[in-house]
């Protein structure tokens, strides 16, 4: 479970609006560390986003927007999984876009068969306490989620 969450929605992994099947889309979710109470923390983890089963992720990408003052470092990747599988080591005090390169997103992206919790986690032995910095997340939904695929008779 995530120490902080900014995930668009209830959090129950329901597939978005725009879930559905063959449909391209970006999920987006900022992160202002600012707005937590205490900063972030060495291990502490943030929630971004709920990946529906039947999603194909092509890939994450890492926008700092706003540099934070300390040296943080993020990984981002699945909870309880691969927790940098998406993108390791990304420097939030300085000003970059970054395309994630980790094993969930070469060559190919990661097909997910389970609804799954995209997540942050801060590594570096420092608080991260302002900055602010945006995440999108490229998705094709290969099947909706409350419906059968269709089949075609013959084929």
């Amino acid at each position: 479970m995530a120490d902080f969450d900014v995930r668009v929605g209830d959090g129950s992994g329901a597939a978005p609006a725009e879930h559905r099947r063959g449909r391209h889309y970006v999920q987006e979710a900022v992160v202002d560390f600012s707005e937590i109470d205490t900063g972030l923390e060495v291990n502490e983890t943030v929630a971004l986003f709920d990946v529906p089963a039947g999603t194909l992720v092509k890939t994450l990408t890492t926008d700092v927007r706003e540099a934070a003052a300390v040296a943080g470092v993020i990984d981002i990747g699945e909870e309880g999984g691969d927790v940098d599988g998406y993108d390791a080591a990304v420097a939030v005090n300085s000003v970059a876009r970054v395309a994630g390169n980790g094993a969930l997103v070469v060559p190919e992206g990661t097909v997910y068969d389970a609804d799954t919790v995209i997540m942050l986690t801060q590594t570096a032995a420092v608080v991260v306490a302002d900055g602010k910095t945006h995440f999108y997340l490229e998705c094709i939904a290969l099947e909706r989620i409350d419906e059968p695929a269709v089949v075609i008779p013959g084929r």
